[in-house]
């Protein structure tokens, strides 16, 4: 039998990453089997791509976004193998490339060369949080910013997730300001049903 998908999504700094890890341990401490994953992926044209956003490579905003359907195309056999024994939680997906590229590129476009991605998340968590903290957190951990990780960037982005939010009822708005345990126990409640 297949198990279920689930995303964890929002603006850099939001939290997702840390959230996604604590929800997993929260799981198997259930007695879940659980598989954790993210994108861009370990993969090699996610490798490509982790290296253009910490501006180690230069590509254009186009070729980026193709990257990332690329990179999603390769990973979705993954996870889709990985499903027939765990549930899987992953660290971005497809509406990371709906929220991050059409903040400089056609929607429609976007949303075009990422049709292959079929598999659908369960649900999607959606962390929301204002962009100005999201970036007090990221300067806390790094020095240097990534690719969007710009005040006027991470506010478009937001309110691109925002819009998906209001028309796709699996996307559960989350409040990124709470508590990290707050925030797990809020998560896993809505994950048991699938358990």
């Amino acid at each position: 039998m297949l198990k279920f998908f689930f995303a964890f999504e929002g603006i850099d700094g939001a939290g997702k990453s840390l959230q996604l890890k604590h929800c997993a341990k929260a799981l198997q401490e259930m007695g879940v089997s659980v598989v954790t994953t993210c994108q861009p992926s370990h993969l090699a044209i996610g490798k490509l791509i982790r290296d253009a956003l910490v501006n180690k490579l230069d590509f254009e905003e186009t070729t980026l976004a193709l990257l990332f359907a690329a990179d999603r195309l390769e990973h979705l056999k993954e996870i889709e193998s990985q499903l027939t024994d765990s549930l899987v939680l992953t660290d971005r997906y497809l509406l990371s490339s709906l929220a991050y590229n059409a903040s400089a590129l056609d929607k429609a476009w976007i949303e075009s060369i990422n049709r292959y991605a079929t598999l659908k998340p369960k649900k999607t968590f959606l962390f929301d949080l204002d962009p100005k903290i999201a970036l007090e957190r990221i300067q806390k951990n790094r020095t240097t910013p990534e690719h969007y990780e710009n005040l006027s960037h991470l506010e478009v982005i937001r309110q691109h997730y925002l819009d998906y939010a209001k028309v796709d009822e699996s996307i559960i708005l989350i409040d990124a300001t709470k508590p990290i345990t707050t925030l797990t126990d809020e998560i896993i409640e809505h994950i048991k049903p699938y358990l």
